[in-house]
This record gives structure tokens, C-alpha cells and sequence, in this order.
């Protein structure tokens, strides 16, 4: 059986000989990323139930302590994604050299858990953090885009991105838009931005936070917001090597390949150039919702 699932601009195709054991339970998160069609898939995964092959001589590309690993071998990357209990692996995954075809070697957790968990596979495990992890880089080195650690809306098919660290208020006006009726919520925690022709574009992905929104929707991008907190609403650009380190550090980077660093970098500070950005001071009020409308709309706010 295979699963088709877009987020953003990327297709994956899921293929597995059987269900996943979360299909009721949190498949409805990614039911509505699901696709038809018979376009090519930007990323295949193979889910094997079997042992994976004995790695050969590896070489360590990169790794964030007790969350993932990454080896290159002559043919293929390895990887190796840490369970946060046992800290063993519960998944190893060899890429392709091309980042197109993932075989996932799902491993058997700690004898104790249960039976739900010691056989089969779990869907949301695959998504996060192998898909994320893989989206971020696949984006980089394709020279498309970016996901960032941020809300976003439409606002009559026109998108706002909001940026911050947390409790700056993303989720917040999330819900004031939603609640206000005024936008469509594509994600309260991660969106990702893209460029698609001339222009940059703003979607949704499966990941979501406290509101439990997700939608597979996207829109065009029309400001990139860095959320401060104010006694009033107002909109000022901003540029410049402070305000990009702001964006930067709410990027899910690809630390592992100094290619696709330059190149996410080189994304970051193109659609800040391109796209209106800067600060969006406001108060956390319903009235907000008035100022978000007016200023997604064609001709903004002063």
C-alpha cells in the first residue's frame, strides 16, 4: 500500500506492506495531507520490518546528541534515529545519495513495551522527526525554501507568516484570526515558505501546536512578521544582518551539510529581500484581528 502525502512543495510517498498501528489515531492529523494523483514523489520510503544491513565503514557526517546520527557509506547515507527512553535506535534509514529514496529499517523498542508498539510500524514516528528532518534538507539543497519554527494564516488567499521565540504571541494571533473569523489558520508551530516562479508562497505542515490546526492549504506570501509585544498595532520594516539573525534562529537548519547551510542562508536572506518583513507590534486583543486584515491586504497598513 502506498500513502501520498504533501506538505508544501514536496511529495513522499509512504509504501509499506501493512498499516501503520496509529491509522485511528493520528492519521487524521495527516488524512487531509494526503494527495491523488500520479506525480512523482520527491521522496520515497520503504518501510522494512526486517534488520537493516551491517553498516560499512561509516563516516560521521553530523549529529544532534540522543535525537539522530548521520553516516555517509560509499553508496548511501545511513542514519540512525534515537528512541528518548532507551537512547537505542528505533529507526535506521538509508538514504539514497540523491535524497529521493529512504529504506526505513523499523527496530524493536524495549521488550517491555507493548505489543502495539513491539511489532509494526507507527506513522507518526516516520513523519517526526525523519520528515522534518528530511524536509528542512530536502528544501536547502533544492534551493526551494525553508521551515520555520512559526504560525501562518490566509487572509483571502494571502498569507502572513508569524515569527518568534515562544510565548511571543504566534499561537496567539493564530487563534484571534481564527476565532475573529477573519483568516484560515495553516499551522500554529511550523510552516514552511517557498519560492515557487517569482514569488514566495506559505503552507502548512502536519506538525502542529495547542490549536490542533494542520491544513495542507497554502497561500501567497505577503509579510514575514517578527512578533513584538506592544501597547498598540503598527508594522515596521526591518533589515539587515540582526533582523535575519532573528529569522535564523527560528529556522530548522540542516547543520549536518555546510552546502545546504550557505544555501538555506542564502534562501533566508533572498525572501527577506523580496517579501516585506519586519516587526509586527501589537497588543494581545481581538482588535488585532482588524489590523492583520488590513494589513494582508494588497495595499497593507501604514
Amino acid at each position: 500500500m502506498i500513502y501520498k502525502i504533501r506538505i508544501g512543495p514536496a511529495r513522499i510517498h509512504v509504501i509499506a506492506d501493512a498499516p501503520p498501528h496509529d491509522v485511528e489515531d493520528t492519521w487524521s492529523v495527516y488524512w487531509s495531507f494526503q494527495y491523488q494523483g500520479d506525480d512523482e514523489p520527491d521522496l520515497r520510503i520503504h518501510v522494512r520490518l526486517d534488520a537493516p544491513p551491517s553498516a560499512r565503514a561509516p563516516h560521521l557526517v553530523g549529529e544532534v546528541s540522543s535525537h539522530w546520527r548521520l553516516f555517509e557509506e560509499s553508496d548511501h547515507f545511513r542514519m540512525e534515529i534515537i528512541e528518548q527512553v532507551s537512547l537505542k535506535p528505533r529507526h535506521i534509514v538509508l538514504f539514497s545519495k540523491s535524497w529521493d529514496d529512504a529504506m526505513v529499517h523499523v527496530m524493536r523498542p524495549d521488550p517491555q513495551a507493548s505489543e502495539r508498539m513491539r511489532s509494526g510500524w507507527v506513522l507518526c514516528d516516520l513523519m517526526e522527526p525523519l520528515v522534518q528532518w528530511w524536509l528542512s534538507s530536502w528544501l536547502a539543497l533544492r534551493d526551494i525554501g525553508v521551515v520555520l519554527h512559526a504560525s501562518g494564516v490566509s487572509v483571502d488567499g494571502r498569507g502572513l507568516a508569524f515569527i518568534g521565540e515562544s510565548g511571543a504571541g504566534k499561537t496567539t494571533l493564530a487563534r484571534i484570526c481564527a476565532q475573529e473569523g477573519i483568516a484560515k489558520v495553516l499551522n500554529d508551530e511550523r510552516i514552511v515558505l517557498w519560492r515557487e516562479g517569482s514569488r514566495w508562497r506559505v503552507g502548512g505542515t502536519p506538525w502542529h501546536g495547542e490549536l490542533v490546526q494542520a491544513s495542507p492549504e497554502a497561500a501567497s506570501l505577503g509579510h514575514v512578521c517578527l512578533l513584538k509585544k506592544a501597547s498598540e498595532e503598527h508594522f515596521v520594516l526591518r533589515s539587515g544582518a540582526g533582523f535575519m539573525l532573528d529569522i535564523v534562529s527560528q529556522a530548522f537548519l540542516p547543520v549536518w551539510s555546510r552546502e545546504a547551510m550557505d544555501r538555506c542562508m542564502g534562501l533566508i536572506d533572498g525572501l527577506l529581500q523580496e517579501v516585506p518583513s519586519g516587526e509586527l507590534r501589537f497588543r494581545r486583543d481581538p482588535q488585532v484581528a482588524r489590523f492583520i486584515k488590513g494589513l494582508a491586504s494588497p495595499v497593507g497598513v501604514a
